[in-house]
C-alpha cells in the first residue's frame, strides 16, 4: 500500500511542481512521471508489487473514466435545466416547458459522434482498442437504460398520453 500510495504521490507532485514552480503542463509532467514511475517500478519492485501497482492505477483509471461520464450527464443537466430559462426568457414564443426539459436531459442520446472519433483513432494508436471498448460501453449502457426509459418517461410526464 505505501509504495503505491508513494506512486500517487509521486503524480501530485509532478503536476504541482510542473505547473507552480516550472510554469509548464501539469497533465503532460503526469505523464512523464507515470511513464519514468512504470518504468522504475518494473527494476526496483518485484513482480507481484509492479502487478499490484499496474492494477492499482487501472482500478484508478476505471473510477476517473466513470467520473467523467457521470461529470457528462452532470453537465446535461445543469445545461438544460440552467440555461432552459435564459431561452425561455429570450425566445417566449419557444417556451420549453419543465416536462420537455426533463425529456430533453433524458432522452439525450449519445452514440454517433463519439463512436465516429473512436472509430477514426489511427490503427496504430495505441489505446485503440480500450477507447473503442469504452465508448461502445457508454453508448450502449446510454441506449439500454435512457433509450428504454424514455417512452416512460413520456407517459410519465404526460408529455404523450399512454396507449
Amino acid at each position: 500500500m505505501v509504495q503505491a500510495a508513494l506512486t500517487s504521490v509521486l503524480a501530485y507532485l509532478a503536476f504541482i511542481v510542473a505547473e507552480h514552480f516550472f510554469h509548464v503542463s501539469g497533465v503532460m509532467a503526469v505523464v512523464a512521471a507515470g511513464v519514468f514511475g512504470s518504468w522504475a517500478s518494473a527494476r526496483v519492485f518485484d513482480e507481484a508489487m509492479h502487478h499490484y501497482i499496474t492494477k492499482f492505477w487501472e482500478y484508478l483509471a476505471f473510477l476517473a473514466n466513470s467520473m467523467i461520464f457521470l461529470l457528462t450527464i452532470v453537465a446535461r443537466l445543469v445545461v438544460v435545466y440552467g440555461l432552459t430559462p435564459l431561452t425561455n426568457k429570450l425566445a417566449p414564443q419557444a417556451r420549453v416547458e419543465s416536462a420537455d426539459k426533463t425529456v430533453i436531459f433524458w432522452g439525450g442520446l449519445r452514440g454517433a459522434v463519439p463512436l465516429a472519433l473512436a472509430l477514426g483513432l489511427p490503427a496504430d494508436f495505441e489505446h485503440r482498442v480500450l477507447i473503442i471498448d469504452l465508448t461502445l460501453g457508454v453508448v450502449l449502457m446510454s441506449l439500454l437504460i435512457q433509450g428504454t426509459t424514455v417512452s416512460w418517461l413520456l407517459k410519465k410526464l404526460k408529455v404523450i398520453e399512454a396507449y
